[in-house]
C-alpha cells in the first residue's frame, strides 16, 4: 500500500484517498490569491522533520522573507521549526545569474546539505522564461525530476497556471498529482473550488470541492452530491406531530420519521410559524431540533417566537442563522 502525506485536513485527505502519495511530485496551481502557497505550507509544517526537514524554494515570484511574514499569522506556523524542520532558501540569484543550470546547482547543493524529506519550488512556472526555448526547459524539467526522485523526496510545484498550461506545459505530464484551486460565479458570488486534476496510481473524489481560507489554512468541503449513505438505521412508525392539533388529524397524525415536507406559500400565510410549532413541539417532547434560517437572524425571529410564548433558550431549540450570500452548499 502506497503510504499517504496527509495535509491535516480530514475532509481534504478523504477526497484524495486518504492523501498525497508520499515521495511524489505534487503541482500545486492557480490564479494569484487562490491558497496555493498557504495549502503547500499546511503540508511541509504537518509533515517535516528535524531529520527530513522542508526545503522551501522561493524563485523570482515572491521573496522568502514576505513568504515567512504572512505565513505568521496561520495557526499552523512553527516559529521553533524554522531554520531546522523547515528550511527558506532563494533560488532567485542563482536563476538570475546562470539560468537553469543555476537552478540545479543551487538545488544539489542545498539537497546535499540538507537531506530534505519535503522540496518546495514557488513558483515553478516563473522558471519557463528563464529558459532558451522548450527544449531547454524540458532538459531541466528531466534532469530535475530525475534528482528528487532519487532523493524520495515529496516534492510541491507551485504556480500561477490556467487551464490552457494543462495542456501545453510538460511539467503537467511529469507530475504524479496536481491539485487546481479556484473560484467560481454562482449567481452573485463567487466560491472558492478545489479540484484534483490528477493522482496518479490512486482513486480521488471527483469534482468542484468548495473550501474556505481561514488562520487554520484551507478548510475543504466535500461535495455532497457523491457519497451514498449505505450505512442502516431505524425508522419509527410512529408518526411526528406538527404542533398544530388539526394538521395532525388532516395528516393521519403528522409527518412520517425521516421524511421531508415542503411547506410553500406567498408571504404572510404562516410557513415560518408553522415550522416553529413543529420545533417547538418537538423540543417539549424531548426531541432537539434545528432551525435553520436564511432571512430573519435571531433577533428578528425572537419576536416572532415570544408572541407565542415560546423562546430559543429552551433547552432542544437550536438556531442557525446564515446569510444566503454566503452559503456554500456543501459547507
Amino acid at each position: 500500500m502506497t503510504e499517504r502525506l496527509s495535509s491535516g485536513q480530514p475532509r481534504l485527505d478523504a477526497i484524495l484517498n486518504g492523501g498525497l502519495p508520499t515521495n511524489a511530485i505534487n503541482m500545486v496551481i492557480g490564479a494569484p490569491g487562490s491558497g496555493k502557497t498557504i495549502l503547500t505550507e499546511q503540508y511541509i509544517f504537518r509533515n517535516a522533520t528535524v531529520e527530513r526537514p522542508a526545503l522551501y524554494l522561493a524563485t523570482v515570484s515572491e521573496p522568502f522573507d514576505k513568504i515567512i511574514r504572512y505565513a505568521q499569522n496561520l495557526e499552523f506556523f512553527d516559529a521553533n521549526a524554522i531554520g531546522t524542520r523547515v528550511i527558506y532558501e532563494d533560488l532567485g540569484q542563482a536563476l538570475r545569474d546562470q539560468g537553469l543550470s543555476g537552478v540545479l546547482s543551487r538545488v544539489d547543493a542545498l539537497i546535499k546539505e540538507h537531506h530534505p524529506g519535503l522540496v518546495v519550488i514557488d513558483s515553478f512556472k516563473a522558471l519557463h522564461a528563464f529558459a532558451a526555448d522548450q527544449g531547454e526547459f524540458r532538459r531541466f524539467l528531466h534532469d530535475l525530476a530525475g534528482r528528487l526522485t532519487a532523493l524520495a523526496a515529496s516534492s510541491f510545484w507551485v504556480g500561477e497556471y490556467d487551464a490552457a498550461d494543462s495542456s501545453e506545459a510538460p511539467e503537467f505530464a511529469v507530475a504524479d498529482a496536481i491539485i487546481a484551486l479556484g473560484t467560481t460565479r454562482v449567481s452573485e458570488r463567487q466560491t472558492r473550488i478545489l479540484q484534483i486534476r490528477k493522482l496518479r496510481g490512486s482513486g480521488f473524489a471527483a469534482g468542484e470541492h468548495a473550501y474556505r481560507i481561514s488562520a487554520a489554512g484551507l478548510d475543504v468541503f466535500p461535495r455532497l452530491a457523491d457519497p451514498i449513505e449505505a450505512s442502516d438505521y431505524a425508522l419509527g412508525t410512529k408518526r411526528q406531530s406538527t404542533g398544530v392539533e388539526a394538521l395532525d388529524t388532516l395528516l393521519a397524525d403528522g409527518y412520517w420519521p425521516g421524511s421531508t415536507t415542503l411547506v410553500c406559500g406567498p408571504s404572510g400565510v404562516g410557513k415560518t410559524l408553522l415550522g416553529l410549532h413543529f420545533i417547538f413541539q418537538g423540543a417539549k417532547a424531548g426531541q432537539p431540533g434545528v432551525i435553520a434560517t436564511l432571512q430573519e437572524n435571531r433577533i428578528q425571529l425572537s419576536r416572532i417566537v415570544d408572541g407565542f410564548g415560546w423562546s430559543l433558550d429552551q433547552p432542544g431549540v437550536h438556531l442557525m442563522a446564515r446569510s444566503p450570500v454566503d452559503v456554500y452548499i456543501d459547507e
